[in-house]
């Protein structure tokens, strides 16, 4: 942040304080928006969660939510197992006939 710091007062002196104060705003929006990306280490439990859920048929940002991961590193992750032949690429119709299965289950139950 000092070489920041450095430049916003070279610009403040130049172009004045609003537009030095915009520049150190675009700044700091391009830092936090590099840390949003993938940046997120799965435990081996975590994996193994996705990839039961991912088998029962639940979709990447439902795993998300249940495990209290981002959802890019879910799809990561599922997309990573799908390359490495781990877990089977779920189609949409395979999907929705495991979730129908488990509304009955849950009904009969």
């Amino acid at each position: 942040m000092t070489n920041y710091a450095r430049e916003f007062c070279a610009r403040e002196r130049l172009f004045g304080t609003e537009r030095a104060s915009v520049w150190i705003q675009s700044k700091i929006e391009l830092k936090k928006q590099e840390t949003r990306q993938y940046n997120y280490e799965l435990t081996e439990n975590k994996v193994n969660e996705i990839r039961a859920l991912h088998r029962n048929g639940y979709g990447a940002n439902k795993i998300a939510a249940n495990l209290n991961v981002p959802s890019s590193a879910v799809i990561k992750q599922i997309n990573m197992d799908i390359k490495l032949g781990v877990v089977p690429e779920l189609t949409a119709g395979e999907k929705i006939s495991i979730q129908n299965s488990r509304k009955k289950m849950r009904i009969e139950a």
